[in-house]
C-alpha cells in the first residue's frame, strides 16, 4: 500500500510505487489518480527546477 503525501501549500499528494509515481489531487479525489513511470516523474521535477531557476524564483516554495 502506498502512502501519499502532501505536497506544502498544495493539493497534491504524491506516493512512490517502486516503480511508478501517483498523484493525485487531495481536495477532488473523485478525480482518480495520475500514475507514471518514476523516469518521467524524475525528468518532470528535473524541469520544472531548471525552469524556476532560470526565471530566478528558486527558493520560493521549493522542496
Amino acid at each position: 500500500m502506498a502512502l501519499f503525501r502532501k505536497v506544502e501549500k498544495a493539493s497534491l499528494e504524491i506516493a512512490d510505487l517502486h516503480t511508478r509515481v501517483a498523484i493525485r489531487d487531495s481536495k477532488a479525489l473523485f478525480l482518480g489518480t495520475l500514475t507514471i513511470p518514476v523516469g518521467s516523474f524524475t525528468a518532470l521535477v528535473r524541469s520544472l527546477r531548471a525552469t524556476t531557476i532560470r526565471e530566478g524564483t528558486a527558493g520560493h516554495g521549493q522542496e
